[in-house]
């Protein structure tokens, strides 16, 4: 008897690229995730995928822009923010630092 063979599934554009949940880029650059949806909704990182339970799935152009928010001094240009949310905090929590 022959074995079974299988053929690979079609990748769709969606499957093919990579994304992760919340909790990578929390452990991987050590933030909180509180941090990544403020990011998001201050439009300093791109909007966030959503799988159909509402979860928020991260690409490679996020982690980009994570890493340049963090790593890279300057990489925000303080010209493009918006002058009207200038009476808003830009982050719903303090940040909390150690001693």
């Amino acid at each position: 008897m022959a074995p079974l063979q299988t053929r690979p599934a079609p990748q769709t554009q969606e499957a093919s690229a990579r994304t992760f949940p919340i909790g990578v880029l929390v452990r991987r650059f050590n933030i909180s995730a509180e941090s990544l949806r403020n990011w998001e909704r201050a439009g300093l990182i791109p909007r966030a995928h959503r799988t159909p339970g509402g979860h928020r799935r991260y690409n490679r152009d996020h982690v980009d822009a994570v890493y340049k928010l963090l790593y890279a001094p300057g990489a925000i240009d303080v010209d493009d923010l918006d002058d009207e949310a200038s009476d808003e905090p830009m982050f719903s929590h303090a940040v909390r630092r150690s001693a």
